[in-house]
């Protein structure tokens, strides 16, 4: 009998699990590296089907049902910088009750 075991998400590991599916969603707009702070709409160039892209990327790769209008809504309101990979990564740990 296989025993099933869980795997414990982490920030960093979530970051770089997210790094690497950005590169998989849109390879010609994620040709360097990424940082938490990376913008996907202001230093990514992502519209709304790359976004699209990767958040059904990101349900499929962790098992999750992230809102994706929930988040667009949030990320709307901030006064900074907005939709960062940081952002997405809480939002996906907050999805997978890690927060």
């Amino acid at each position: 009998m296989t025993q099933l075991v869980s795997y414990s998400w982490t920030e960093q590991s979530v970051f770089q699990a997210v790094a690497k599916l950005l590169a998989q969603v849109a390879p010609l707009k994620v040709t360097g590296p990424v940082f938490p702070e990376t913008s996907l709409a202001e230093d990514l160039d992502f519209d709304s089907l790359d976004a699209i892209d990767m958040v059904a990327a990101v349900n499929e790769y962790f098992s999750i049902a992230l809102d994706f209008e929930a988040w667009i809504t949030e990320e709307s309101q901030l006064s900074g910088k907005a939709f960062t990979i940081g952002s997405l990564c809480r939002s996906i740990m907050s999805a997978l009750g890690r927060e």
